[in-house]
This record gives C-alpha cells, structure tokens and sequence, in this order.
C-alpha cells in the first residue's frame, strides 16, 4: 500500500466506506452522494511509521490530493487500486512504550 508512492505500513484493518443515500429520482431508483471513503487503523505504528502518515496529509493539505493505491474495492485482499483521494490528518489514542496506539487515516473523496 502507497499514499504518494510511499510505501506504509499494512493496516491492521481497511474499511470501504459506501456513500450515503441522498434520495430516490423520479424513476425510484435510489440516488447516492458520488464519493467513497476508506478507513485504515493500524493497532500500533512505531514514530517513523506514523512520520510517514503524518508527511503524507501534510503534503496532501498543501497540494491537495494524494495518490493512494490500496486495496481495491471488492476485490480480494491481493488486489490494490490507485485512486486519487483527499487524507485526514492522522489520529491515534495515546503514545506508549514508544509506539502510538490505535491510530486511525481516514481516505475521502474517493470516486470509483
């Protein structure tokens, strides 16, 4: 997996986030918002691991979007797609014993 052609560390979970329901058209088929999410959560990530995220959305706030290639959506977990996406800025729970614990990167604005 590659946020900017930057390899990171695999997540411990990736979870596809399907867009919401805005409504039903005129032909009651159902209409979504056009975006996806996804959200990565590693359990512990050593400093430089966590530089790496950190680099990562801080390069992404400046110019905009970042390049990410992770798991493809439904497909299997060999299976990687690149995608252009905005990142939140990286969030953990607490630093101990020299690793941040239970971090969280949320991917947005993923359009397949």
């Amino acid at each position: 997996m590659k946020i900017n052609n930057t390899a990171i560390t695999e997540p411990t979970t990736v979870k596809w986030i399907f867009p919401k329901e805005k409504g039903i058209n005129g032909n009651g088929k159902k209409l979504y918002d056009p975006y996806y999410s996804v959200e990565m959560n590693w359990n512990f990530l050593s400093p430089n691991d966590f530089n790496v995220l950190m680099t990562a959305w801080q390069t992404m706030y400046n110019s905009g979007t970042a390049s990410v290639e992770i798991p493809a959506l439904n497909g299997s977990s060999y299976t990687t797609g690149t995608y252009s996406a905005l990142i939140d800025r990286p969030e953990y729970s607490n630093y101990n014993n020299m690793f941040h614990q239970n971090v969280k990167l949320t991917l947005r604005r993923i359009v397949i």
